[in-house]
């Protein structure tokens, strides 16, 4: 409601004001953890992944 009072004609959207685009750097290939030890601290793990409760129900067809 508040932009409604001001003529905004030729002003481009924007998401920031800050004028920052895409600020990135560089990938760097470091070692990790392999699968085992990732986890070996979890709760529960099938196949070397991590095993959670469901927090999304099903979808159901419109």
């Amino acid at each position: 409601e508040t932009l409604k009072q001001y003529d905004t004609t030729g002003v481009e959207p924007t998401a920031t004001v800050l004028g920052q685009v895409n600020v990135f750097r560089p990938d760097r290939v470091r070692p990790s953890l392999s699968v085992d030890r990732a986890v070996d601290n979890a709760p529960e793990s099938a196949d070397g992944f991590f095993v959670v409760p469901k927090i999304i129900e099903d979808r159901q067809p419109l």
